[in-house]
């Protein structure tokens, strides 16, 4: 996610993180989960559980 304030992603908390790994990425992207049965589902890196912090950075 990515906000006015900061970013928190599979990559790490803070903009910083965001910006290196999604440069230095060496895998494309999971497909989302289709969780509403929706036909076209993007493609995402997801944030492990309990990864992320209380508040972006």
């Amino acid at each position: 996610m990515v906000t006015g304030l900061g970013a928190v992603s599979c990559f790490g908390s803070g903009t910083g993180a965001l910006w290196e790994g999604l440069l230095g990425a060496s895998r494309r992207p999971d497909p989302a989960p289709d969780v509403c049965g929706l036909p076209a589902r993007p493609h995402l890196y997801a944030v492990p559980d309990g990864d992320a912090p209380a508040r972006g950075t």
